[in-house]
């Protein structure tokens, strides 16, 4: 055997050695066996992917010219994808003069780190295309800061929405509403029925911080063991985090929802509350940024650890996610700092249409 596949490498070796112009060709077209041989004529392999040699001689071998272009149309489709989800990435006003500031973007860090958390550990990454055109001028809007309460500096708000084959949608929503009030939210809804992550971090009024992360369970009907169990894994993997940050631990109020309106939440989501001049303030934004990379890390690794095998059950999961937009975006508590900021009916059309794409009440009432 050892003879046969030195004798294949010896005919590949000449093959490839006559080729008439210098070509960078995937590792992947060169079985493993080919390679020991082809380094020790003096050929540099680059593990990443591709190799280069010169010489002259025959043309290229057909079946290596398919896989040459195959490579190249996906290296440059994987290239386009990166390039558009980082630019896509950067807020919109990051290079404006005093807006850049990262004191004035308090959770800049936050979005920049799950950003490149993204990109780097889903699966094909890329932008969610906008097939509604009114959507797509909502993904970035802003105003001159002519608000009911007399704001000078601009409101903004930016939605990016990407997916990967782990999840159907991503969204990660930066208000910034002059130097009076923030909030970074996101929605991560995974293919299959796993639960969602739902994200919230907010600075209200320049001086009252409050982070909200959860992983909000499905409502299903007659849920199976397995269905339960695997939900199981989420909400006890949230808990053991929860119970590493102490000031993470607050109870969730029932000011914003009711015990009956609580279905979407886990029993102790991940609640953070603190006044910016609190002695413990520091601690609290240390807290924060820990638990944050903790819970986005575990929910991508149980999501990926869940993918496989429950198409049964996908063919509902955009229901499931729509009924869960519906519901949540009619208590979405930014509503009001939206309205205040842009206006009723852009600030319905932005939770309905953009935070919360799948709601069932896209019209004003």
């Amino acid at each position: 055997m050892a003879s046969i596949h030195s004798s294949l490498a010896l005919c590949l070796l000449i093959i490839t050695l006559r080729v008439p112009t210098s070509r960078t060709w995937s590792i992947s077209v060169i079985p493993s066996f080919h390679q020991k041989s082809l380094r020790k004529s003096g050929v540099t392999l680059d593990t990443e992917g591709p190799f280069e040699f010169e010489s002259t001689g025959i043309p290229v071998p057909s079946f290596l010219q398919e896989k040459w272009n195959k490579y190249r149309i996906q290296r440059r489709r994987k290239s386009n994808e990166k390039s558009s989800v980082s630019s896509l990435g950067q807020l919109p006003w990051i290079g404006d003069s005093m807006e850049s500031k990262s004191n004035n973007n308090v959770f800049l860090s936050h979005w920049k780190w799950q950003l490149e958390f993204f990109q780097s550990q889903l699966t094909n990454l890329r932008v969610n295309s906008q097939d509604n055109s009114t959507c797509q001028n909502l993904m970035y809007i802003e105003s001159d800061g002519a608000s009911s309460k007399g704001a000078a500096k601009k409101q903004r708000i930016y939605t990016l929405s990407l997916q990967s084959e782990e999840y159907r949608d991503i969204r990660m929503t930066y208000l910034l509403c002059g130097d009076q009030s923030q909030i970074f939210r996101c929605t991560c809804y995974p293919r299959n029925d796993m639960p969602i992550l739902g994200m919230g971090l907010m600075q209200l009024g320049n001086h009252r911080n409050v982070a909200i992360i959860d992983f909000q369970p499905l409502l299903h009907d007659g849920d199976d063991e397995t269905s339960l169990a695997e939900q199981s894994r989420f909400t006890r993997r949230l808990q053991d985090i929860r119970s590493s940050f102490k000031s993470m631990q607050h109870p969730m109020s029932d000011r914003h929802f009711d015990p009956n309106e609580q279905k979407y939440f886990t029993a102790n989501p991940i609640i953070g509350k603190w006044i910016k001049d609190d002695d413990d303030a520091l601690k609290n934004w240390q807290d924060l940024q820990q638990v944050h990379r903790d819970c986005v890390q575990a929910h991508v690794a149980l999501t990926q650890d869940s993918n496989g095998g429950r198409t049964d059950r996908n063919v509902h999961v955009q229901q499931l996610h729509s009924d869960y937009d519906t519901f949540v975006a009619s208590k979405e508590p930014a509503g009001q700092l939206l309205s205040s900021a842009f206006g009723k009916d852009v600030a319905h059309r932005l939770v309905h249409q953009v935070i919360f794409p799948l709601s069932q009440q896209q019209q004003l009432l």
